[in-house]
C-alpha cells in the first residue's frame, strides 16, 4: 500500500518541496566550493545582490518538483 495515499496532500507536498530545496540548494554550494573555493562561491551565491535569486530559483523548481511528486504518488502510483 503507498503510505503517501492516507496523508493530506499538503504534508506529502511540503516532504517532496523541502527535501528537494534542501539536497539541491546544499549540492549547489558544495560543488561550487570543490570547483572555485569559498570566496568564488560566497561571491555567486551569498552576495546580497545574488543570494534572492538564488534562492528563489530552487525555490521555484522545488515547488514544480514537490507539485509533480505528490501528484504522482498520490494519484498515479497504486
Amino acid at each position: 500500500m503507498n503510505k503517501f495515499k492516507n496523508q493530506p496532500f499538503f504534508n506529502v507536498f511540503i516532504r517532496f518541496y523541502l527535501t528537494f530545496f534542501i539536497v539541491v540548494v546544499l549540492f549547489k554550494i558544495i560543488v561550487k566550493t570543490f570547483q572555485s573555493g569559498f570566496e568564488a562561491m560566497k561571491a555567486q551565491y551569498l552576495a546580497p545582490d545574488q543570494f534572492q535569486n538564488f534562492i528563489y530559483v530552487y525555490a521555484v523548481l522545488a515547488m514544480f518538483y514537490g507539485v509533480f511528486m505528490t501528484v504522482y504518488y498520490k494519484f498515479i502510483k497504486k
